[in-house]
């Protein structure tokens, strides 16, 4: 059985994929814009994910299956048109995520050569990280957690000694929070102008609701780790954003707008803690490791988003499959390729974070209407956990949002919308193109049957199919069985089994072949491929093995 993650765990991963380069580039940028009420804004902004982070935990809990970007829309609206919106949602959230994997390694490599100057260009540095992300999760998924975990701990302890060195090192300059609103260009209203900026830096808060299959417990664990993971996330940017300001004068952001995107080095170099050099050696270190950690769970969550789309057929069915570690390799081993590939165009990056902006909006507008859908529907596993404020809180979720990252969308002008568009029509190929195949297929979670395939050694998986699952017609097919990260080979009996209990009940159940384990409660996808025979009445259950014997012999 696949090891699965504890509280601790997924604490760890929202923490990691939420610290990465914005902490230390954004930061500068909230100070100069806010001052000392920066502060303030990176504050709203950790309530602001909060509020959004609560209404996935529903839909997590309701839909307990990884891929969730995917899932939940697919699931809420069901059929094709669940189809469309799930993939119109998870195209924009993989676009993005890769988007933030490629320059989340330009970041590495610039931080890291800062910090060792004359050692390797920055370019070499972000190669690296790229490389070395994959190698990680490659190394099989208890060594790769471990090292995972490992990493992020060893970045809190770097991000507290820096904190630690800034507050209580006699350099601290509380004067510099005198004026508290009115010291950043923004003036009075600048921590509100700040509070976009900040809502960068807590985007993967949502991570684990996107792996609810890898999760122990779900139902208490998604939505427990998400207010301590974002709690404890939130702390550690707030004793940041304090130590800026207290070690480095405003006006040094003001007058070099190269210090407004390295605020933790000119703190270091040019500020307060400048007879502290040995400092920007570790900021380098824990910059590194920010971005090292991010882009790992950026390509653990983005894998299965990939997964949860290959098995409707929108992408190869290789993306689907995993090795024995359960890692899905060809998914990782692709996006790591397109993020490659953007380490050598940094001068891409504003246009490319302007452009995840635009496809994150989407996606979360997506996914909160998906839930407004799901509770009128009332389908899902019927959770007791629930989002607070009804369906006030998910419409303001995406008025808010909207509102929040509207400035940057409109700074994009019309070249960012062709951009948009552009991608769009991209994914609109792979949508059509999967459409028409991903009609032969359903989904749904395996249930008990009453047990008599086990009599005569052949055990079925019963399916209760999905709502809005179009069933073929009745009759023995040859299947394609999409299961825990593989794929085999079926035979499914789709109608009433009048052969084993005559009631009339049509019934999904697929006879696995070389397949030996627990399958109850799990989900698992069939894909019809080749019609066999109409249903038989057989006298008793070893005419019925007989028959079955021959129905694969048929499709070896």
């Amino acid at each position: 059985m696949k090891k699965k993650m504890g509280l601790g765990s997924c604490i760890l991963v929202i923490i990691g994929a939420c610290v990465g380069s914005a902490i230390f580039s954004i930061s500068g940028m909230t100070v100069y814009l806010a001052g000392g009420s920066a502060v303030l804004s990176w504050v709203i902004a950790a309530l602001l994910y909060c509020a959004y982070g609560i209404l996935l935990s529903e839909l997590a809990v309701r839909y307990p299956s990884s891929g969730g970007i995917y899932i939940f829309p697919k699931r809420a609206f069901g059929g094709r048109r669940g189809s469309f919106w799930g993939f119109v949602s998870a195209w924009g959230y993989i676009i993005s995520n890769i988007i933030a994997i490629g320059f989340s390694a330009i970041y590495a490599g610039t931080y890291f050569s800062a910090g060792f100057p004359g050692i390797a260009s920055s370019r070499i540095f972000s190669i690296a990280a790229v490389i070395i992300a994959p190698l990680i999760i490659f190394s099989g998924k208890k060594r790769s957690q471990i090292i995972q975990n490992l990493l992020i701990i060893l970045l809190i302890a770097t991000m507290l000694i820096y904190c630690g060195s800034a507050i209580f090192g006699g350099h601290f300059q509380s004067s510099h929070f005198d004026n508290f609103f009115n010291a950043g260009v923004g003036g009075k209203g600048g921590f509100l102008s700040a509070v976009p900026l900040a809502m960068v830096a807590y985007g993967g808060c949502v991570a684990v609701s996107f792996m609810t299959s890898e999760v122990r417990n779900p139902s208490r664990n998604v939505s427990l780790s998400l207010f301590l993971g974002l709690g404890i996330t939130a702390v550690l940017y707030i004793l940041i954003i304090i130590s800026i300001i207290g070690t480095l004068p405003i006006s040094v952001l003001k007058e070099d707008s190269e210090m407004r995107f390295i605020p933790i080095f000119a703190s270091i170099s040019v500020g307060y803690l400048s007879d502290s050099l040995w400092l920007s050696v570790l900021v380098s270190v824990c910059a590194t490791i920010a971005l090292v950690t991010t882009i790992i769970i950026l390509l653990r969550v983005n894998a299965r988003a990939i997964q949860a789309m290959s098995i409707e057929a929108f992408f190869p069915k290789v993306f689907y499959k995993e090795d024995k570690n359960g890692t899905p390799v060809a998914a990782i081993a692709i996006m790591g390729a397109m993020a490659l590939f953007l380490c050598f165009f940094p001068e891409w990056t504003s246009h490319m974070i302007t452009l995840g902006a635009v496809l994150n909006i989407l996606s979360m507008s997506i996914t909160c209407i998906s839930l407004i859908r799901s509770r009128k529907e009332g389908n899902g596993t019927g959770s007791s956990f629930r989002a607070p404020l009804g369906t006030a809180l998910p419409v303001g979720v995406i008025c808010v949002f909207a509102i929040c990252y509207m400035p940057d969308i409109i700074s994009g002008g019309g070249k960012m919308w062709l951009f948009t568009a552009a991608v769009y029509l991209l994914g609109m190929v792979f949508y059509l193109a999967g459409n028409r195949r991903s009609e032969q297929r359903i989904s749904g979670t395996i249930v008990k049957g009453n047990g008599r395939g086990h009599t005569v050694g052949m055990p079925t998986a019963n399916l209760a199919v999905f709502p809005g699952e179009k069933i073929p017609v009745s009759g023995v097919w040859e299947t394609e069985v999409f299961l825990d990260g593989k794929i085999y080979r079926g035979v499914t009996n789709v109608g009433p089994r009048p052969s084993v209990e005559d009631t009339g009940v049509s019934t999904v159940e697929t006879y696995i072949l070389n397949f030996d384990g627990t399958v109850y409660d799990k989900h698992m996808t069939l894909h019809f491929k080749r019609f066999i025979r109409e249903t038989k009445t057989f006298a008793n259950l070893d005419e019925v093995k007989k028959q079955v014997e021959i129905d694969i012999s048929s499709i070896d």
